[in-house]
């Protein structure tokens, strides 16, 4: 998935999908369409939910996963660590437990100098499948563990709201993983949307929990940045364990604790679940709100915060 007007859009405008197809890819890699395989009912002005559970069968299918049920899974983007996680938590929803993200993504694979696909496709691998809702996901032979699926990790307007009614001394965090200004009010949404966040949400920007590549990297690899994207965060790859331990603890929240995870649309959340899985934590401790911003924001009657209102960020 590509963000447009971010570092994290591919430079030319062409479609994730189209990018996919033209390569540079990784040999035998399948594209995964995020925005075709999600729940378009539930949230329709939310891009990133979770597919229904005939949609992930299809998925599965489209992207010749049925056939290696219980064999390893890497998942990787084209910008380095983006929206890989929420692929990663996806596939973790429904029951697969051997899910890897590739640290660095694509752009770190090139660095290495590893071989790549780069003849075009017609179509991407993976992706000629509709994202229709009447298949069986039980005509597939049980590749599709749908017993698996953990409810409390997906979270719908209606459980921010409940959140907001609840004791404040009792409820889980909400973690919203968009940058800092955005959270705090200080620019306009990219959306057009109202501006600030949940009123007694936390902000842990995802990019905290990643690491940039050293500077000499970066002027190295400054011709592959502006073709393939990624900005300052091309190939940037996960932090060290006690770092990302240090994010969570300045914003209060420790391995094990209850949080529900929001961000822009949905996506990078998914950044902070990985790390919180990285450090020890549990995902059935986590909830992703899918709506996220690009939902709580659109509705009239949802209250905002800013920083000016809440106070300086927590020390």
């Amino acid at each position: 998935w590509s963000l447009p007007g971010s570092p994290f859009a591919v430079p030319d405008g062409a479609t994730p999908a189209a990018a996919f197809a033209r390569g540079p890819r990784i040999p035998g890699a399948r594209f995964w369409d995020l925005d075709l395989w999600s729940e378009a009912e539930a949230a329709p002005v939310t891009p990133h939910n979770l597919p229904t559970r005939a949609q992930f069968a299809q998925a599965m299918r489209a992207c010749g996963l049925l056939e290696r049920d219980g064999l390893p899974v890497v998942v990787y983007d084209q910008f380095g660590v983006f929206s890989s996680p929420r692929l990663w938590f996806t596939l973790r929803h429904f029951g697969l437990e051997d899910v890897a993200v590739l640290d660095g993504g694509l752009p770190a694979w090139l660095d290495a100098g590893y071989p790549v696909e780069d003849d075009a496709l017609g179509v991407p691998l993976g992706a000629h499948a509709s994202n229709d809702d009447d298949d069986d996901p039980a005509a597939d032979g049980g590749g599709v563990q749908a017993a698996a699926q953990t409810a409390s990790r997906q979270w719908r307007l209606a459980d921010v709201r409940a959140w907001l009614e609840a004791d404040a001394a009792t409820r889980e965090k909400l973690v919203d993983a968009r940058p800092a200004p955005r959270f705090d009010g200080a620019v306009p949404d990219p959306r057009g949307l109202k501006t600030g966040h949940v009123p007694g949400s936390v902000n842990l920007p995802f990019t905290a929990l990643l690491v940039q590549q050293s500077e000499e990297h970066k002027s190295s690899a400054a011709s592959t940045a502006s073709s393939s994207g990624g900005g300052p965060w091309r190939a940037a790859t996960l932090a060290s364990e006690d770092a990302i331990r240090e994010a969570f603890a300045a914003v209060g929240v420790a391995p094990g604790d209850r949080v529900a995870l929001t961000c822009g649309s949905g996506l990078t959340a998914a950044t902070l679940a990985l790390g919180l899985h990285r450090i020890g934590g549990s995902l059935d401790d986590v909830a992703l709100y899918d709506g996220s911003w690009a939902e709580y924001g659109a509705q009239p009657d949802t209250p905002v915060a800013t920083r000016a209102a809440d106070g300086p960020p927590p020390k």
